[in-house]
Order: structure tokens, then C-alpha cells, then sequence
């Protein structure tokens, strides 16, 4: 027993010097990676700046627009009648006064005839009775009758004459024609299409702008155009402004002119379209990524002295690579263009170079 009792008190007591030894082992080893968080936490991220300076642009608003007929017309009959010339080849151009279809003109030229006839048959009657009428013949008002039945016989030759005139159905204007409906011999009414008819030099485009741009439209601006497929643009004017703003959409309508000499370009096409504005001498451009877009305002992160310095902007015009600043920023601050995402205010930042430099890349 008495050996008993003296080894666990031997056990107790290597326990407890063991103890103190084993807590200052414990602690060195925490401490590196306190440290190296720590360390981490201030750690700054790389990124590249771009220092904002006045530039001259030409501003410009962009918008899409598609392509409209200078003029369009559906070819159709104003009478019923059949088709017995149809003079109409798809695709084909055609002037002004061209004719296009020929109706049947049978009846009306019968009924002519006979109106013809009769009022010649009046006009005869007429000299006699004028004989008659100096002679105290005839009564001056049997002579009057005459002579309104002749008038009568004229008035409805000239609606005859409406009517042969309408079975010919000419070209409006100087166009290209469409796709055919009807075949030769068909009967056709005025409700039918017998095919269409297209202007197309000019063309029109019609687009529209945001309401804030109401002040900068003017009738007869120029405006750019690209289309899919040209790799060249084409140049407009600007010919009628809607003079009201579309309540629905807080749009501005427009059109404008396009010449189309070689029928490079059709109605229906889609286009980029760029309104030429007014240049400005000294315009704030950044890089389009380096603004942060947010629910209620937008950001750049800008360097200054190793710090991330968030600033609220205004943006203007846009380009396809670059935004306009209207306010928020200052001629000479530098603008992160990568690391954005990494970006807090007052965050360590190391500036690894200026993308526009006048020199070349600059490490700062």
C-alpha cells in the first residue's frame, strides 16, 4: 500500500511541472498566425491606375434606329374589275407613270359610245331648235331643255372618262416593286393588294433619344450611321423632330435622311445611330470599367498616397470604351482601371503602373 500511494503522488507531481511546459509550448505556436492575419489584413493589393486629364471629344449621342421607304404605296385598283395586262416584275424598278396594270375597260368604253351617240343626237336638235327659237318656233324654255341634256350627256362622259382612267393603275413615284399577289385575268376589287411599291434613295431613319437630349436635337443635324455588314459608316441629317415627348417610353422621335444612290442599304435594316453634337474642349473620360454602378449612385476607386479613396460620380455621354464624368472627380486624380473589385475606402493599394502615361507605362 505504502507503494501504492507513493507512486501516484510521484505521478501527481510529474503532472504538474509537466503542465506549465506544455502552455509554453502552446503559445509560441499561436503566435505566428495571429501575426501573419494581421499581417495579411494590411497587405495591399496591386492595381493600375489611369490619371484623368481634359481631353477634346466631339460629343455625340448614340441611339438605334431601323430604315423606313422614303415612300411606300399598295398597288390597288380603285374599281372592280379583271386584270388584262399586268406589267409587273418583281424587284424591278419602275419611274413615276410607268404602267403597271391594265383592267378590262370593255363596258366602259361601250357605255361611252352610247353617251357619245345620244348627245350628238341632242347637239342636232339643239341647231334645229335654234333655227326654230329665232323664228319664235319654239319655246325658249323647250330650247333650254335641250341644252341641259346636252350638258347632262357631257357630265357623264367625264365620269366615263374618271372611269377608263382608273383602269389603269400607274406608278405613283419612282420606286422598286415589291412581291405580286394576283396573276393576269384575276378579278380584283379595291380591297386587293396586287403588289407594293418602295422608294428607296432616300431612305428614312427612324430613332429615338432619351427626353434630356430635347435641348441638343436640332432639324437639320448631322447624324452617323453603322450598319451590319458595311464597313463603312453613312451619313444622315436630321430632316423632322417630333415636337412632343412619347409619355410611355420618356423618348424623343426623329428621322432623318439617308441617300442610298447604290441600294447598298434596304428598308427594315437595323443601325447604330451617333448625333453629331457640339465638341467639347475640355471633357473628363475614364475608362468605362472603372466606374462601380450601385442602387443609388455610382463610384471610382482613386489612389492617393497608397490609399483607396472611393468617390461618387456623375456620368455623361458614353462611348463603346469610355464614359464621360460630369462631376465627381477632379483633372489629375489617378483612377484604379484593375483591382477594382478588391477596392475599399481607405484600403492599402500599390500602384503598379499608369495605362496613359504619355511615356509608356509608369510604376508609381
Amino acid at each position: 500500500m505504502s507503494l501504492v500511494k507513493t507512486t501516484c503522488i510521484t505521478l501527481v507531481v510529474l503532472s504538474l511541472l509537466a503542465y506549465p511546459s506544455c502552455k509554453k509550448q502552446e503559445t509560441p505556436a499561436g503566435a505566428p498566425g495571429m501575426a501573419g492575419a494581421a499581417q495579411k489584413a494590411k497587405m495591399a493589393f496591386v492595381a493600375d491606375g489611369f490619371i484623368v486629364h481634359p481631353q477634346q471629344v466631339s460629343n455625340k449621342i448614340v441611339s438605334q434606329g431601323r430604315l423606313a421607304a422614303n415612300e411606300l404605296v399598295n398597288i390597288q385598283p380603285e374599281i372592280n374589275g379583271k386584270i388584262t395586262r399586268l406589267h409587273i416584275t418583281e424587284g424591278a424598278a419602275v419611274t413615276k407613270g410607268t404602267l403597271l396594270v391594265k383592267l378590262d375597260d370593255a363596258d366602259i368604253l361601250a357605255q361611252m359610245q352610247k353617251v357619245t351617240a345620244q348627245r350628238q343626237l341632242q347637239v342636232t336638235t339643239e341647231q334645229r331648235q335654234k333655227k326654230l327659237l329665232d323664228i319664235n318656233g319654239i319655246s325658249r324654255q323647250e330650247y333650254d331643255l335641250t341644252l341641259t341634256q346636252i350638258k347632262s350627256y357631257d357630265a357623264d362622259l367625264e365620269i366615263l372618262k374618271v372611269q377608263l382612267e382608273k383602269t389603269e393603275i400607274k406608278a405613283p413615284f419612282s420606286g422598286i416593286i415589291g412581291l405580286r399577289n394576283v396573276s393576269e385575268g384575276a378579278v380584283v376589287s379595291p380591297s386587293t393588294v396586287i403588289t407594293t411599291l418602295q422608294q428607296v434613295n432616300p431612305l428614312k431613319l427612324e430613332f429615338s433619344v432619351p427626353e434630356k437630349y430635347f435641348a441638343d436635337i436640332k432639324k437639320g443635324q448631322g447624324i452617323r450611321c453603322a450598319f451590319a455588314g458595311l464597313p463603312d459608316t453613312i451619313l444622315g441629317n436630321i430632316y423632322v423632330i417630333n415636337p412632343g415627348i412619347d409619355a410611355a417610353t420618356g423618348t424623343l422621335q426623329a428621322k432623318a435622311k439617308i441617300n442610298n444612290p447604290s441600294n447598298r442599304l434596304s428598308p427594315g435594316q437595323f443601325a447604330n445611330v451617333e448625333i453629331l453634337l457640339s465638341a467639347k474642349p475640355r471633357a473628363m473620360l475614364i475608362p468605362s470599367q472603372c466606374v462601380i454602378p450601385g442602387t443609388r449612385f455610382k463610384q471610382v476607386a482613386t489612389y492617393k498616397a497608397g490609399e483607396v479613396q472611393m468617390k461618387q460620380v456623375t456620368t455623361g455621354n458614353r462611348t463603346e470604351s469610355e464614359v464621360e464624368i460630369v462631376s465627381g472627380l477632379n483633372f489629375g486624380d489617378t483612377v484604379l482601371v484593375t483591382g477594382i473589385m478588391q477596392a475599399r475606402d481607405k484600403g492599402k493599394v500599390q500602384l503598379k503602373q499608369i495605362v496613359n502615361a504619355p511615356s509608356g507605362n509608369t510604376t508609381k
